[in-house]
């Protein structure tokens, strides 16, 4: 590959955010396919028509799910009239946005949550406690490309995964081998603060 690019980049120019088309037997069942946001934690999940603030929380999106949007399928669900517990479970490519399957693994991701006093009409009727979890390998003789930078909404880096090491070689940071992630959520909203 050239040399201002890393191996299997994506390229610098425009491309698809989110394409995808859901079925839907009924509430409680839905079957979305296509590119869109992973199913790991409700600041993933959440749209941006009804996110809180005008970016995503650093932490979710550099730390914990820098990819933020798959290539897959996903089953999920809502229960209930009120909406006491929903569920999203899916099967993804795991390389990222826009980013082809390299070495034939499937990456397996899903969260379920639940709203424990939906059914009231107190100020804690929206509470929200949840549950994340992803696993997935890359086959580090297939996958060449770089673990996503940490950045701001601006594009200021705050983790490069490319560094220099002691004796001036240029070391590359790359998502192989088993990639494992487990997380909790609780949403508490009273009126209009959360």
């Amino acid at each position: 590959s050239a040399r201002f690019a890393p191996v299997q980049a994506v390229p610098s120019t425009v491309a698809l955010a989110d394409a995808w088309v859901n079925y839907s037997v009924c509430p409680c069942l839905n079957f979305m396919l296509g590119q869109y946001q992973a199913p790991f934690s409700m600041e993933n999940r959440t749209s941006n028509n009804w996110h809180t603030w005008m970016e995503r929380n650093v932490a979710i999106r550099g730390f914990v799910f820098p990819n933020s949007k798959e290539i897959g399928l996903t089953v999920w669900g809502e229960l209930g009239k009120a909406k006491v517990a929903g569920y999203q479970i899916g099967v993804f490519s795991g390389d990222g946005q826009n980013r082809a399957q390299v070495d034939n693994r499937a990456d397996f991701m899903g969260r379920v949550w639940t709203r424990p006093l939906a059914r009231g009409k107190g100020p804690l009727d929206k509470l929200q406690i949840g549950v994340s979890g992803h696993h997935g390998d890359r086959d580090p003789g297939y996958v060449g490309y770089d673990y996503p930078a940490i950045t701001t909404g601006g594009g200021f880096a705050l983790w490069s995964p490319t560094y220099k090491d002691s004796l001036g070689r240029i070391v590359h940071v790359i998502p192989s081998g088993a990639q494992n992630e487990i997380g909790g959520e609780l949403r508490v909203p009273i009126k209009r603060f959360e």
